[in-house]
């Protein structure tokens, strides 16, 4: 039996992942939506669990909160001139569909962000023409955890020192600058890495990633998904 390493996937099905959450949400029903967030779940609890644990964070649950509440709450004005408020089982409904959408599209960009190096981006750009365009977006979306990084040690540093317990609006701005200040650093360095081992120049090499076995699951499971919903839906 094949051990779950075995069949993760290399760059091709974390760019068909990737474009067929963002597909899916667009011109699938909402039954195979469902489905394809419950497989995209379970895919990222086998294959990448910190995308999952990047979740259980304050900011995504108040995201989700607010979504729930704006989305469910109905607002009339009534003969007396007093506001009333209503809840919408429709309006939660629509939540809940909006929420599942920008779970799903933040667990993909996770799970490709981490799993996809720089390096192969770089080189299936460059074997079909956009040079340069590979290692912009393979940085861009590395960022991504190094942005959470960053903010992360950030507010700890700040915490530690008690800023946030004396003037909080004042701590939230340093808080804001001290992860601007960290990215455009971190974007600095890579760039000057980039230059220091002649990124950009020399000759072209066509080079294709390798195909594996995970590729062929999500590609397979993506074109059934969208067969059976034209056929049964």
């Amino acid at each position: 039996m094949k051990s779950p390493d075995s069949l993760a996937p290399g760059i091709y099905g974390y760019m068909f992942l990737m474009a067929g959450v963002i597909a899916g949400f667009i011109f699938l029903s909402l039954l195979f939506q469902i489905a394809g967030f419950l497989f995209l779940l379970l895919y990222a609890l086998v294959f990448q669990r910190d995308a999952l644990s990047r979740m259980a964070r304050w900011p995504l649950i108040i995201f989700a909160v607010t979504v729930l509440s704006v989305s469910a709450i109905h607002l009339e004005s009534g003969a007396e001139e007093y506001l009333k408020i209503n809840i919408e089982p429709s309006g939660i409904l629509l939540g809940l569909h909006m929420l599942m959408r920008a779970v799903s599209i933040f667990i993909a960009a996770q799970i490709f962000s981490v799993r996809v190096p720089v390096l192969d981006l770089t080189r299936l750009a460059d074997a079909i023409g956009m040079r340069g365009f590979g290692f912009s977006l393979g940085v861009a979306f590395h960022m991504l955890p190094e942005v959470h990084s960053i903010a992360r040690e950030t507010r700890d540093a700040l915490k530690l020192r008690g800023n946030f317990r004396i003037h909080r609006i004042h701590a939230t701005k340093q808080w804001l600058i001290a992860i601007l200040v960290q990215l455009i650093q971190r974007s600095d360095e890579v760039v000057s890495a980039a230059r220091t081992r002649g990124f950009g120049s020399g000759k072209r090499y066509r080079y294709f990633p390798e195909w594996h076995a995970g590729d062929s699951l999500i590609v397979t499971v993506i074109i059934v998904a969208f067969i059976l919903d034209s056929v049964l839906l």
